[in-house]
């Protein structure tokens, strides 16, 4: 029996000496738990949960996303372009295909958001994003050969060597085929020139006539007086009107009488000036004289009436949609709304020709090498508004996210402020304080902020509105909190380390500050952060419906209420996804951290 002890004994000290490094583990991780903060316990466990990774890597992505695109791009909540409405997401609008550099450029012409160029082979190139199939060039298109090319704002006309009309894209006024008609009034004579406008076409013929096409009933930009048909040399297309170059040098309108291109200045009508070349934006017209002068007229918006001073020997003048161009020996000069970048033309050497459209421009030099500039595309496409959906979100963003964290701090607030008087002092200020918070619970939220919506209605800035669902987020929601916090003192005032601080005659004000307060504050702060995210989605929803944040304001949930029809969901997938992704984004993330925060806090945590 005592060597079987003693055997044992060894067999014992052996199996200690090998389990000494496991020991010393257990040691030293039982002395890292003793030395530990219970803040420290919480920091570790919070970051040892996955789930608080991911929240905090999707709520940091879309924080910096809003608030840091929004302070990087001047966002003009007021900015609209309707022939932007609608456009899928994409970019590269500015991209000239480079078989089309080495072939020669001969002409580029631009559409609302794509470019169609023609080399000097007679081939057709296209770029940019798809309107309205604008860019699917029909079958044979290839195969041909061709000599000009004009652009709408979606629809495309080419002028084939043999003398044929080919044209594809929107054709909702049947502005991209030659009708029956047209082809009678054609018939015999030579094409000079193919132009295209938003809803109808155009043609001049050698004889200097001009024929219109497409929707041309409103504007009536088909009906060119006698007097002047046969006389035309040269048409610039807007949407309403057309410009009419005459061969003694003056320029004459057709279409809307009123509009403010057709108020053309007398010295160009009379025969004061020779006007040599002559184009027009949407509301203005230019014209250059033979003396090298410029002449403007219009429409005031954009700043288009004022030209800067043009130093130099003007070698052409071209238009975009709200933008004008003087191109010198020099410089170009450009004038007008920026809002794409129009204006920032680039220093170009030994400048050849220079192509202007919508919003694209191009600049040719004598190398045959391009430079660019304008609108290059919409990563995130454009509303129905033609503004950018990418901006829209980053605004958006900040306000959806502002609103939430304002409510959730004026929650937390409240409810800690009642909960602790109501569960410290206790007695009738606990009955009066939990009544008074049962009220507020029975209050419907919704119809209260429907009901202040319907009455205050337009009368409120954006900002007052955003202010006003702040607030009522905020007083209408503290109720929970005070009764968790309420709860939570009535647990810790009768604890020993309160009646130790009541015997050593600590005023009570203290008591709660010093020695009650920190222990329920890490339950504020969970409740407060899975709150946010509710306040979020209350205030994302309300707009949806139309009761919170107002247009031009952006909100994630304004940008939903814009798609309410089967057809936007349908076509128009990016204008619903988007900000639905970002709300989502928000949303997970603040749940994953206020989770993660209160498995952090919860002792059973440090038992793992």
């Amino acid at each position: 029996m005592k060597n079987n002890n003693k055997k044992t004994s060894f067999l014992g000290s052996l199996k200690n000496m090998f389990n000494v490094r496991k020991s010393n583990e257990v040691m030293n991780n039982l002395e890292e738990e003793e030395i530990l903060t219970p803040m420290r316990v919480i920091v570790r466990n919070f970051f040892a949960n996955k789930l608080a990774i991911v929240g905090i890597v999707l709520f940091t992505a879309i924080c910096v996303f809003s608030f840091a695109g929004n302070a990087y791009y001047d966002v003009s909540l007021t900015y609209t372009e309707s022939t932007l409405r609608n456009i899928s997401p994409g970019t590269g609008y500015l991209s000239v295909p480079s078989e089309l550099e080495e072939n020669g450029i001969v002409d580029i012409q631009s559409g609302v958001s794509f470019s169609v160029g023609l080399d000097e082979q007679g081939n057709i190139y296209t770029w940019g994003v798809s309107t309205n199939e604008s860019l699917d060039l029909p079958e044979g298109t290839l195969e041909r050969k061709y000599s000009q090319i004009a652009v709408g704002d979606r629809h495309v006309l080419a002028l084939g060597e043999d003398g044929e009309i080919y044209g594809w894209g929107y054709n909702s006024f049947s502005q991209s085929e030659v009708n029956f008609e047209l082809e009678q009034d054609l018939r015999g004579k030579e094409i000079e020139q193919i132009y295209a406008s938003e809803a109808y076409s155009a043609v001049l013929t050698t004889d200097n006539e001009v024929y219109a096409w497409g929707s041309v009933l409103s504007s009536k930009v088909d009906k060119i007086p006698a007097d002047i048909q046969g006389k035309i040399i040269d048409v610039t297309c807007a949407t309403y009107n057309m410009l009419l170059l005459l061969d003694d040098g003056t320029v004459a309108s057709v279409g809307v009488t009123g509009s403010d291109v057709a108020q053309i200045p007398t010295e160009l009508t009379d025969g004061s000036v020779n006007v040599v070349d002559v184009t027009m934006s949407y509301r203005n017209g230019l014209a250059l004289d033979d003396e090298g002068n410029i002449h403007v007229w219009g429409s005031q918006t954009h700043g288009l009436l004022k030209v800067p001073e043009i130093e130099g020997e003007v070698l052409q003048i071209a238009s975009g949609k709200n933008s004008l161009f003087v191109a010198t020996d020099e410089d170009i000069y450009a004038w007008g709304d920026n809002s794409l970048g129009e204006l920032d033309a680039p220093t170009v050497e030994n400048l050849d020709t220079l192509f202007a459209g919508y919003f694209q421009m191009y600049a040719v030099n004598t190398s045959g090498e391009v430079a660019t500039w304008g609108n290059n595309g919409f990563l995130f496409g454009t509303d129905e508004f033609g503004r950018d959906l990418l901006k829209r979100l980053m605004s958006g963003g900040t306000v959806t996210l502002s609103v939430g964290v304002i409510a959730a701090v004026i929650s937390t607030f409240l409810g800690l402020l009642i909960g602790m008087l109501s569960g410290f002092i206790g007695g009738k200020v606990d009955n009066l304080l939990m009544r008074f918070g049962e009220i507020i619970m029975s209050i419907p939220f919704m119809p209260i902020v429907i009901t202040l919506s319907s009455i205050v209605g337009s009368e409120v800035s954006p900002s007052t509105r955003i202010n006003m669902i702040m607030v009522i987020l905020g007083l209408l929601s503290w109720p929970g909190l005070a009764r968790l916090v309420r709860g939570q003192i009535l647990v810790e005032r009768e604890k020993d380390f309160v009646l130790a601080a009541r015997a050593l005659g600590v005023k009570e004000v203290n008591i709660v500050i010093s020695h009650v307060l920190p222990n329920v504050v890490s339950i504020c702060i969970v409740n407060m952060t899975l709150s946010y995210a509710g306040f979020m989605l209350t205030e994302s929803g309300l707009s949806y419906l139309g009761f919170g944040v107002a247009n031009p304001q952006a909100s994630w949930g304004n940008m939903l209420n814009s798609v309410t029809n089967s057809e936007a969901i349908e076509n128009y997938w990016w204008r619903w996804v988007l900000p639905a992704m970002c709300v989502v984004i928000a949303a997970i993330g603040i749940n994953f951290i206020g989770t993660a925060l209160s498995d952090a806090i919860d002792p059973k945590a440090n038992e793992k």
